[in-house]
């Protein structure tokens, strides 16, 4: 039975929880008035369409809820998160309070999705097709993992506190225009996965085990690789894109494949190296 798309929730009545289990919510209807304190519980929920919480009302998700279309948390309203997983197909606008509990929220959608500055538990890019792109700087309290493209752009996508693991999967592209990510105790690159460090500033080159990395639009601020840095053997490889004056300072860097000879000095050229600098 068709249940709305979009939630619209009053500010008045008393504060108990309203129930919805077993829920598909279905195009062009609304809830108009429920209590202002909603749960999700028991069984999954599905929006085909968006989910918008306005007018100073909570949503609680305890189960699995499957959106879509959008997801906009309006200001003075709250979604909040216990052990559930959200699965985004659009984008998320947040303008209220997200609280993430210890819930995951999936971006899943084929097409670009955007992501406004929250704080998360776990986060989770597993898109088929299109790239997400944060608004703001997204924190994380768990884990952050990358199935598909995740452009930060100028924003950041560290943990709140030292823990947790970050993984790129297979196929997975991270894209940094600032820093990688921080303080995740743990690090997975997949074999095939790449890492694109294309900030007009001066970056620092985490040091890492790559698969493919990237190094462009430098401008004639260096990337300066941070530490040990390898780029896996016999499949792995370096493209830096040159633009006049740019330059990469290297720091105790190797690289793997036949040659195995490590980085130095610095370079300058105005063309694109493929697999240089001792990469087999």
């Amino acid at each position: 039975m068709c249940q709305p798309v979009t939630l619209t929730f009053s500010a008045w009545g008393p504060f108990w929880p309203w129930v919805m289990s077993n829920s598909t919510f279905c195009p062009s209807s609304r809830l108009r008035y429920p209590p202002p304190v909603i749960a999700l519980r028991a069984s999954p929920a599905t929006v085909s369409g968006d989910l918008t919480l306005s007018s100073n009302s909570v949503l609680l998700a305890q189960t699995t809820l499957e959106v879509a279309g959008n997801i906009v948390i309006d200001s003075g309203t709250t979604f909040q998160s216990g052990a559930a997983t959200i699965a985004v197909g659009g984008d998320w606008i947040r303008n209220g309070t997200f609280a993430p509990g210890a819930g995951t929220v999936v971006f899943d959608g084929t097409g670009p999705q955007s992501i406004g500055a929250s704080t998360f538990n776990n986060l989770t890019i597993n898109k088929p097709g299109g790239v997400a792109t944060p608004t703001g700087s997204l924190s994380l309290n768990g884990d952050l993992k990358v199935f598909g493209v995740l452009d930060l752009g100028l924003f950041t996508a560290n943990r709140s506190a030292p823990g947790g693991a970050l993984t790129l999967g297979s196929g997975a592209t991270l894209r940094i225009g600032t820093s990688f990510p921080l303080n995740f105790d743990t690090h997975g690159l997949a074999a095939d996965s790449v890492v694109e460090y294309l900030g007009s500033g001066p970056q620092s080159v985490s040091a890492e085990t790559y698969s493919h990395l990237y190094l462009s639009n430098g401008g004639a601020a260096a990337k300066t690789l941070s530490g040990s840095t390898a780029v896996a053997a016999f499949a792995g490889w370096v493209v830096v894109s040159f633009a006049s004056g740019f330059a990469i300072a290297a720091a105790a860097a190797s690289a793997g494949g036949s040659g195995g000879s490590g980085w130095s000095g610095a370079c300058s050229t105005d063309s694109i190296i493929s697999n240089a600098m001792g990469v087999g």
